[in-house]
């Protein structure tokens, strides 16, 4: 990462992209800029938040329609109607049946399934109380498979999200508020695409029924297996 930072030092270009705003960025109070430190921090942040998570959600999304051949074909049907423009920025981030698949496997296999805040000062909310410096998880993964919020909450139903505003307040796959994900709209329109070109031209066979998950900082698959297939022409 101090390579890339230190190339792009040296060449003096101008990219107008994520890098060239972190190190032309000032802090409002001091006008100065962020240390290289700080800089390869932010950089580190973007690869792993950006990439990893985005993997593991795929992971997923793939191995759930592997198990629901009629999604499956549904998708495949989106994909054949819209031609080309299947493709175009405005078509992947459009409310579409790719969305609702993507949404509703995150929703049972959120990679962000914990969110840790620390309280600042002591707080209360209806029967709870904390005190300052306490640890509190909100439990993303157990609120998507609440049956208080979901119909069938174990179900891999993509047309729940038919309606996009149903469940604001029991889905949470970036988090919410202030510290909601910077990179939400980029990463659904990275898997909107990576899904609609696949199954294009391809199909993936799991091999197993389960799916099993490791809970680390995010979660992950521990193992999906399979074949991918050519789809007949």
């Amino acid at each position: 990462m101090q390579e890339i930072l230190d190339k792009r030092r040296i060449s003096g270009e101008e990219k107008n992209d994520l890098l060239d705003m972190m190190i032309h960025a000032r802090y409002e109070d001091t006008q100065l800029p962020m240390t290289d430190e700080q800089l390869v921090d932010e950089m580190l942040i973007l690869f792993i938040a950006g990439h990893e998570t985005t993997a593991n959600a795929l992971s997923f999304i793939f191995f759930e329609i592997s198990r629901h051949p009629e999604a499956e074909q549904t998708l495949r049907n989106e994909i054949s109607t819209l031609g080309e423009a299947a493709f175009t920025p405005d078509s992947l981030m459009k409310k579409s049946y790719t969305l609702n698949i993507i949404k509703e496997a995150m929703r049972l296999h959120p990679p962000a399934w914990g969110i840790d805040r620390e309280a600042l000062e002591d707080d209360h909310f209806k029967d709870y109380s904390w005190g300052k410096g306490t640890q509190i998880i909100l439990y993303i993964g157990g609120l998507h498979r609440n049956p208080k919020y979901w119909t069938d909450p174990e179900a891999f139903i993509p047309e729940r999200f038919d309606d996009e505003n149903a469940r604001n307040f029991a889905y949470y796959p970036f988090g919410a508020g202030p510290r909601l994900c910077i990179g939400e709209h980029f990463a659904m329109m990275e898997m909107v695409l990576i899904v609609r070109k696949f199954y294009q031209l391809y199909s993936f066979k799991s091999s197993h029924d389960q799916v099993e998950k490791k809970a680390l900082v995010t979660l992950r698959p521990i193992k999906v297996s399979g074949k991918i297939v050519k789809n007949p022409i």
